[in-house]
């Protein structure tokens, strides 16, 4: 009990410490898997966001990926110096830019797709096949309600 008399044990289940903790050791795992690739998963998801998306702008896509737009921008810098990324002016709002994966980006998000899939396996064998499905439909689901609501 805190000095001023609140309880604050039930603050221990906070779902948002939870999944900032499991976030945290899921990235390095997926980071220490990919790190022959010379790419780090955040760079690899932003990779795939944009091979399924085709050219979208900084702002959808930092929408889509509940993602300040300043740290988008930052790590999209970073795989467009690399060639993996290209970005171009919005023709309808010169302030905007639009993003889009190279040939370049594609083949090494290809080179780098059997590391991933091994840790995927690695965090599947861990918690089954069933709890890694259960746990990226309620991620989703999650982010998906919660971003309905402040939007």
């Amino acid at each position: 009990m805190s000095d001023l008399g609140t309880d604050l044990r039930p603050a221990t289940q906070c779902v948002g410490l939870a999944i900032r903790r499991a976030s945290r050791a899921v990235s390095q795992h997926y980071d220490d898997a990919l790190r022959p690739t010379g790419l780090r998963n955040s760079q690899l998801s932003l990779l795939v966001a944009l091979d399924q998306a085709g050219e979208i702008s900084i702002g959808a896509l930092a929408d889509w990926l509940r993602m300040d737009r300043t740290t988008l921008t930052r790590n999209a810098s970073v795989l467009e110096q690399r060639g993996l990324i290209g970005a171009r002016e919005d023709e309808n709002d010169r302030r905007s830019r639009i993003l889009s994966i190279t040939d370049e980006g594609r083949r090494a998000a290809g080179e780098a797709f059997p590391y991933w899939e091994k840790a995927q396996r690695e965090i599947a064998a861990l918690i089954g096949d069933e709890s890694l499905a259960a746990c990226v439909a309620g991620a989703n689901a999650l982010a998906e309600r919660l971003g309905q609501q402040t939007a």
